[in-house]
């Protein structure tokens, strides 16, 4: 459970999942705000990763792009 901060990032706010393998579940995200983010919220699963069961609320977000910066494919 990550709630009730403030941050401040060059990349996502928050990164949920950066595996190939494995499972992600469970994750609540609330009353967070994002400032110069990239992204808020990342989500990320390899071929045989799998995130579920995610719940976000209550964010505020302030994101820009940040020249250098690529996504990861």
């Amino acid at each position: 459970m990550i709630t009730n901060c403030v941050l401040t990032s060059h990349s996502a706010g928050v990164r949920i999942g950066f595996s190939e393998i494995g499972v992600v579940e469970e994750v609540v995200v609330g009353n967070r705000v994002f400032t110069a983010c990239n992204r808020g919220v990342g989500t990320f699963a390899g071929a045989r990763a799998t995130v579920r069961r995610i719940t976000l609320s209550n964010l505020r977000m302030s994101t820009r792009l940040i020249a250098g910066l690529r996504e990861l494919r």
